[in-house]
Order: C-alpha cells, then sequence, then structure tokens
C-alpha cells in the first residue's frame, strides 16, 4: 500500500468520527453568518430543510435539503450582509463534521459550493440579455481558452440548451446573439462562441 492511499486513508477515518449531531423540530431555524474560521460540512440524515439566504432586508429560497444531503453555510459570494438560514420542513437530524482534519474534503465541497453559487448569483436578473451575458461570461471564466481573437469558450453548447439554462425561447437567444455578432461583441466557430473582448461585454451589461 502506498504512503499517499494511507494517508487518504487515515484521513476519511478521521473525518468519519469527528462530528456531532442536532435535532429540529419542524419550524425550528438554524442560522450561521459567514464564518471568519474553517467552515463545517452538514449532512442531513433524516427529514426536510429549507435553505434561505438572507439580506439585511429580504429572504430568498436557495434550496430544499434532502435526506443524505452535504451542504455548508460557508460563503465566497461577497456579499458581507448576507447569512444562511435552516428551517426545518420536518423532524430533522444533522450531523455536522469538525473542520479540523475535514479540510481536504471541505475545500473539494466548497469549489462545487462556489460555482453554484455564482452561477446562482450571475441568472438572478429579469433582463434577458444580461442573464445571457452574465451565462457567457460564466462560460467564459470556467471554459475559456484564450485565442488570438479573444476568448473561446471550448464547449459545445446550442441556442437550445443555452435557452433552456437561462429559462427563455431559442428564438430569443438566436436573436439576441445575433445582436452580440452584429456589434462584434462575440463570433461563432464551429458551435462554439468566441468573446472578442470579455472586459467589453462585462461593460454592456454594467450598462444595460
Amino acid at each position: 500500500m502506498s504512503t499517499v492511499n494511507l494517508t487518504v486513508k487515515t484521513i476519511i477515518k478521521d473525518y468519519l468520527y469527528n462530528f456531532e449531531t442536532i435535532s429540529l423540530k419542524k419550524g425550528d431555524s438554524l442560522t450561521l453568518y459567514k464564518r471568519e474560521v474553517l467552515p463545517v460540512l452538514y449532512l442531513l440524515s433524516l427529514g426536510c430543510l429549507r435553505l434561505s439566504k438572507r439580506y439585511s432586508n429580504k429572504k430568498r429560497t436557495i434550496a430544499l435539503i434532502t435526506p443524505n444531503s452535504v451542504f455548508s453555510f460557508y460563503s465566497k459570494s461577497g456579499f458581507k450582509d448576507a447569512y444562511h438560514q435552516l428551517e426545518a420542513c420536518a423532524l430533522s437530524y444533522i450531523i455536522i463534521y469538525k473542520p479540523e482534519v475535514s479540510i481536504f474534503f471541505i475545500e473539494l465541497f466548497h469549489i462545487q459550493y462556489y460555482h453554484l453559487e455564482y452561477f446562482n448569483e450571475l441568472l438572478y436578473t429579469r433582463n434577458l440579455l444580461n442573464r445571457l451575458i452574465n451565462l457567457l461570461l460564466f462560460l467564459c471564466k470556467f471554459f475559456g481558452k484564450i485565442s488570438k481573437r479573444g476568448i473561446l469558450i471550448n464547449l459545445e453548447i446550442t441556442h437550445e440548451e443555452l435557452s433552456q439554462i437561462i429559462g427563455t425561447s431559442r428564438t430569443t437567444i438566436t436573436r439576441i446573439l445575433n445582436i452580440l455578432k452584429d456589434t462584434k461583441f462575440i463570433s461563432t466557430c464551429k458551435r462554439k462562441i468566441l468573446i472578442h473582448n470579455v472586459l467589453y461585454l462585462s461593460c454592456l451589461f454594467i450598462f444595460l
């Protein structure tokens, strides 16, 4: 057995046994602010929870958490006045894993959580043009490949798929993309989108 495999198994063993449990009755809530120390992971073993993001003057439901779901309250979105709240929809039991020996797993989880949160925030706009630009910038960030003409989104994606992601029709996507092409913000190459200048496209979103 290699040293690497032995180390990973040791971490997993410590991770699995370093936890505590809490229970929430229906209607009970648990509020956590952005942590200044290492975050912890939560596992819902039984019940149903409503996860919300609260701001100074509003609350937005992010997800319904079902049994065997792993989640965290750690946030990298930059909203300092925001925090998370759990509300039990039924009697719920939560396993809380400590951060001391689980940093490796926590960081992996938060990469995925950050992507989901970032994607959620970007698409939370009513303007369809802004929504599509946000999606293109998101794809550029995670799938972008630098070329001589700009940044190529190295992902084949159809107009139908884009329309399903942002919640509109395929014809609307085609119309908006044609506008961006005519104004030289983007072009297409073998079913891939090329963004000529990310900064200009970002500015277009800001001023819309």
